[in-house]
């Protein structure tokens, strides 16, 4: 198992991040008489979209090595 898919989401959460943060500023609402920022429901669909696609589309064998699946069949 290569760590490929996962450097390439690391890659997308921080530079993903980064330009949605940019073209989607956080917006301040009032939480319990206070003020926070918070995201909006669209930057966060974005960010965590590649995510959601990547655990739909695993195989069966998702984390095991090819002797354990082999051994399981078996």
């Amino acid at each position: 198992m290569t760590l490929t898919n996962y450097w390439m989401q690391l890659i997308w959460l921080f530079t993903g991040g980064i330009i949605l943060a940019n073209f989607f500023p956080r917006q301040q609402e009032i939480v319990l008489g206070k003020k926070e920022e918070r995201w909006g429901v669209l930057p966060a669909v974005l960010l965590i979209l590649p995510y959601i696609f990547m655990a739909a589309w695993r195989t069966d064998n998702f984390g095991d090595s090819l002797l354990s699946s082999k051994l399981q069949k078996n």
